[in-house]
């Protein structure tokens, strides 16, 4: 039975949750609801992997919200196909890493371009004091000059610091983005770990009793050979 990509993560996201509702599964996996109901009705339902536990109504949308779970069938399908899961359980911490390290280099782009706008305006601010203090005194007075300068000055100070500003909440949102992003990850490497050492358990398991059986066999075959001779 082949499923697509986006079927194989819904019941993956079953098999480690439980019930969950059509909303909870699309945030889980950043997927639209379109997508999820869409694999449901074509994979999912109608192959007796995934059953419809409750429905809620939702009043004054045309859409109701269905909570779901594996079944049976769908257990065993989880047990038989870990490697596909597994694959795209990497497969979605390579694309995760790939947005973190993409946000970062925005983030970092960012802040260069706030900083260079701080350095270009004050680069202005220090010509336009320049400029007051060339100004002959017999044109301009003293009173109008002193005004012009601390405007000029109190702007970029202004500016500068909604820059700086601007920097830290970047900085700061980048930062919470990837302290949410590693557990995640984490937390996915574990259990693909986890998947794949049970796994190899069992095959282990599994060549003990085909070697404990091979043993037994040459016995028997050794006890009938001795008992031809006599």
């Amino acid at each position: 039975m082949t499923i697509d990509k986006t079927a194989r993560r819904i019941l993956a996201v079953l098999g480690e949750h439980g019930e969950l509702s059509g909303p909870t599964i699309a945030s889980r996996l950043v997927i639209g609801s379109g997508s999820v109901s869409h694999a449901m009705r074509e994979h999912l339902l109608s192959r007796g992997l995934v059953e419809v536990v409750r429905t809620e109504e939702n009043p004054g949308s045309a859409a109701d919200t269905h909570h779901y779970r594996l079944t049976g069938s769908g257990e065993g399908w989880l047990a038989e196909h870990t490697d596909e899961v597994s694959i795209d359980s990497l497969d979605d911490l390579q694309d995760g890493v790939a947005e973190a390290i993409e946000a970062a280099e925005s983030a970092k782009e960012s802040v260069q371009g706030y900083r260079t706008k701080v350095n270009r305006v004050n680069a202005r601010s220090k010509e336009n004091k320049a400029r007051i203090d060339d100004i002959d005194d017999d044109y301009v007075p003293m009173t109008e000059l002193l005004r012009s300068q601390s405007i000029a000055v109190d702007h970029a100070d202004d500016v500068a610091d909604d820059v700086h500003a601007r920097i830290d909440k970047t900085q700061e949102d980048t930062r919470e983005a990837l302290q949410r992003l590693v557990p995640v990850i984490q937390n996915r490497i574990d259990q693909s770990a986890s998947g794949q050492a049970e796994r190899i358990d069992g095959l282990t398991a599994r060549i003990d009793e085909l070697e404990e059986t091979v043993a037994d066999q040459q016995e028997r075959i050794n006890e009938l050979e001795s008992r031809r001779f006599f």
